[in-house]
């Protein structure tokens, strides 16, 4: 995912690696550690009228190439400095299939941490949103027990990095250990609409709030985001002046999204015990204007079996969009309809289920093969969360049934 943030995060990221290079000089010791993370993979899809999505990419496998090495391929290099005894930074450079269809590194981490008291912490910069269970280390998927993040769940939020502060409180309450985890950042990046060639331009400010608890084998995780978002394109402008023009002020209202709030709530649950991972979690997100409102959750099942983990997974995703209908007469506005109606069609009509079956085959203990096909049921008249749909091969109404296999060697150095 390439992300265009502010320049106060670029100049923060400068100023941070000109000031790491230079500590030494001040006769202050300073412990370094680099460390790295990467996938090689490869995935095939067997739908010829559309591609797999993942995040923002503008394309996957399926109809632009059967088999792709684009959708999981990523390497990532972090450098992390100990300061003192309180304060330590972090930088983090990655390059992954991102949004404008480009290798090109990102800089995907950059922040300082600063522990002030014994239970409090405090990071500033560039840093993963913490929603999910397995948000911290999102791009590292040698950390995750599937191929990737379930896109169910996780495509919900394809902002996974931001700018801002945040804070970290930890403490015990008889046998639990809490930590509560909540800040304000934003983030400006583009998603492109499912059946179009343009893009959104998007910017969220968020704040949020994350409480985790654990006990032994369980872990426990239920967080909260209220946010406010604006997202335009040149094509939606355009339809927003039409109607406008047309006196269709109402409608225009409704489809515009200009810094309109919406909240994200998330759950989630790990147990892990004698070789048994379970987890699983949940999320929805009511947001206004024309964009999808998703709830998605999933259940998943692992099980380690000497240098093999098997697992199986079950996800949902099912929304609606509330607050903007097409009220235009299709007869006697016929070609502003046809604009706005693949407008709100290029956004919604997501819905699906689907069955992941895979295993882990640890070669190492920095790498691991992990194999995977995922089973994929579009309800009818959905599209599936796919991209670069045929504008007559793909079957709206009915979809079948999907699979989508895929082999990676997942690996951290």
């Amino acid at each position: 995912m390439k992300v265009n943030f502010c320049k106060s995060s670029l100049i923060f990221s400068i100023m941070l690696s000109i000031w790491l290079s230079t500590w030494p000089a001040y006769g202050l010791a300073v412990d370094f550690y680099l460390s790295g993370f990467g996938t090689i993979g490869v995935s095939c899809f067997d739908n010829n009228n559309a591609d797999f999505r993942r995040d923002d990419v503008p394309k996957g496998p399926g109809r632009t190439h059967r088999c792709s090495g684009e959708l999981d391929s990523k390497i990532g290099v972090q450098g992390d400095w100990t300061l003192t005894d309180s304060l330590e930074a972090t930088l983090q450079l990655t390059a992954m299939h991102n949004s404008d269809d480009s290798f090109e590194p990102q800089l995907t981490l950059a922040n300082l941490r600063w522990q002030f008291a014994d239970n409090w912490k405090m990071r500033v910069g560039r840093m993963q949103n913490p929603n999910f269970m397995y948000s911290e280390f999102r791009n590292v998927n040698y950390a995750q027990p599937w191929a990737r993040p379930i896109g169910e769940l996780y495509n919900t939020l394809p902002t996974f990095l931001h700018d801002g502060i945040e804070f970290l409180y930890s403490h015990r309450i008889n046998d639990w250990q809490f930590e509560y985890h909540m800040g304000l950042a934003q983030s400006d990046f583009q998603y492109p609409l499912s059946n179009t060639a343009d893009q959104l331009q998007v910017n969220i400010q968020t704040s949020y709030l994350n409480i985790s608890a654990s006990k032994g084998a369980w872990l426990f995780k239920a967080g909260i985001a209220p946010s406010r978002s604006t997202a335009t394109s040149q094509m939606v402008e355009g339809i927003l002046s039409s109607l406008r023009t047309a006196g269709e002020t109402a409608l225009a209202n409704d489809i515009e999204i200009n810094d309109s709030p919406y909240t994200l709530y998330s759950a989630g649950f790990q147990y892990e015990h004698h070789d048994w991972l379970i987890s699983g979690a949940i999320s929805t997100r009511p947001t206004e204007g024309f964009v999808y409102h998703p709830t998605a959750a999933y259940i998943s099942v692992a099980k380690h079996i000497g240098l093999w983990t098997p697992y199986i997974a079950l996800a949902r995703l099912e929304g609606e969009m509330d607050d903007a209908h097409n009220t235009l007469n299709p007869i006697t506005q016929a070609a502003l309809y046809q604009q706005v109606d693949g407008l709100l069609s290029s956004t919604h009509d997501l819905d699906r289920t689907s069955l992941i079956v895979g295993f882990a085959r640890e070669l190492n203990h920095q790498m691991t093969l992990k194999v995977q096909a995922n089973f994929i049921q579009p309800d009818k008249s959905s599209f599936g969360d796919y991209i670069n749909h045929h504008p007559t091969g793909y079957d709206f109404a009915s979809p079948g049934t999907d699979t989508l296999f895929t082999v990676n060697l997942d690996f951290v150095f």
